[in-house]
């Protein structure tokens, strides 16, 4: 972007913006494939690290024609130094970033389409120049977006294990009751590793175990993220990855929180994306 400190000749000027193209195009190409839709295209530029989901089973006493599943994940997110210390500032600081990105790449563009034009727009790319000195703190924020420790992960998502290990207890002491175990019905108990990460234990239980969950009608119910026992909120979809959960699951679950008076709200999931995406983007396409 000009701001008419530095003189440069046609072949600098050109590199620079060929450059500044690339970096432009590799960092909106991470947010999309990798942030935002959970592919692992750029996984070689990080160090690799094994995990390991944590599954418990309950078969019933006959014949084994259905599989329910009932999930969480036991992993959590680094501190978000953004939030932590910005409160609800920190998300107009990271919108205000998205539209940093945005406004940069159309200047970089309109610099190349003018420069190879022969076009002078001198004034309109010191204005860009000027724009982006203002962008400098945000910069600076998201250097130190978060912490190098992972929180202890009460919230998200060690709730949704201690929901799933009492659906466990509970079943398991009820076995015998015909009217509380579901027939002919194997119960499996899920937590699993690297959601944070991009729900990489989803995925990888799904490869492995594809055509086992298509061939037994498998239900997952997966919970994340419980913050109190009278309020729920149900996700039919998650568009922020494509995924639309099965109605099959979720309008039985919305019924029976209204009919125990629960607070409950059927609604997309706004941002991100569930270990539950892993399972209804293959199962439920």
């Amino acid at each position: 972007i000009d701001i008419n400190i530095i003189s440069l000749n046609a072949s600098i000027n050109i590199i620079f913006l060929l450059i500044a193209i690339t970096l432009i195009v590799i960092t909106i190409s991470y947010f999309i494939l990798e942030v935002m839709k959970y592919h692992e295209i750029f996984d070689f530029l990080f160090p690799k690290r094994e995990s390991q989901n944590v599954i418990g089973t309950i078969n019933p006493k006959n014949e084994v024609k259905n599989i329910i599943i009932f999930s969480a994940h036991q992993d959590s997110a680094f501190e978000f130094n953004t939030f932590y210390y910005l409160k609800r500032f920190g998300q107009i600081i990271i919108n205000i970033g998205y539209l940093a990105v945005g406004i940069v790449f159309i200047a970089i563009i309109l610099k190349l389409v003018f420069f190879l034009l022969s076009i002078e727009q001198p004034i309109l790319f010191l204005v860009f120049g000027i724009i982006f000195i203002f962008f400098v703190p945000i910069i600076i924020v998201y250097v130190f977006f978060h912490s190098s420790k992972p929180v202890l992960g009460a919230f998200d998502n060690l709730s949704g294990v201690a929901i799933v290990l009492g659906i466990g207890k509970y079943l398991s002491e009820n076995k015998d009751n015909s009217e509380i175990f579901p027939k002919h019905t194997r119960v499996q108990l899920l937590s699993f590793a690297g959601e944070e990460s991009g729900l990489r234990g989803a995925k990888r239980y799904v490869k492995k175990h594809y055509d086992e969950l298509l061939s037994s009608g498998t239900t997952v119910v997966n919970m994340d993220s419980i913050a109190k026992k009278d309020i729920i909120v149900i996700h039919d979809r998650e568009p922020g990855i494509g995924a639309k959960h099965n109605p099959d699951v979720f309008e039985p679950l919305l019924g029976i929180a209204k009919k125990v008076n629960l607070k409950v709200k059927l609604m997309p999931l706004p941002f991100g994306a569930t270990d539950a995406a892993a399972f209804s983007k293959k199962i439920f396409p």
